[in-house]
């Protein structure tokens, strides 16, 4: 198996647990809109924002170098582009989603807006290769064996 799928299977898969319930055809709609009416920019504003959260994990915290001044800066920015997105550009795909879903909705549009964000950020050259190198340090005969064991 290619060391760089390996690598960003298990990353994408780390980044995009979350919702596991059904989403009704009105989140999902939702979600859409959220994706196609962002801009690269926002989703960039919102990885650095998701970044700097998890960065503040007393296990991670020592390799971010965001000052406290550059998260709030994100945090504003990641704010703004939440409320653009919802009261504004998919307004009426949030209220649709919300009275069908309660604030599932919510989570389950904003999955899909993640999903999108992470999808993109990891499509860069870059960050494939750093992906792709756990594949370095992993086992090929025990991935290929299960790979063939799945296909029995």
């Amino acid at each position: 198996m290619n060391k760089i799928a390996i690598g960003t299977a298990i990353v994408a898969a780390m980044l995009l647990l979350g919702t596991a319930a059904q989403a009704s055809p009105a989140s999902d709609a939702f979600g859409t809109c959220l994706v196609q009416s962002s801009t690269g920019k926002d989703r960039v504003i919102f990885v650095r924002w998701f970044f700097n959260a998890l960065s503040m994990n007393p296990n991670v915290q020592a390799r971010a170098t965001a000052t406290p001044e550059q998260r709030a800066e994100t945090t504003r920015q990641a704010a703004d582009v939440f409320q653009r997105l919802v009261f504004v550009d998919c307004h009426a795909e949030a209220l649709t989603a919300i009275r069908a879903d309660g604030q599932q909705a919510l989570e389950t549009a904003f999955s899909a807006f993640g999903k999108s964000a992470a999808n993109e950020l990891m499509s860069d050259p870059a960050v494939a290769k750093e992906l792709g190198a756990l594949g370095n340090d992993t086992d090929n005969a025990k991935w290929t064996a299960l790979m063939a064991e799945a296909k029995k």
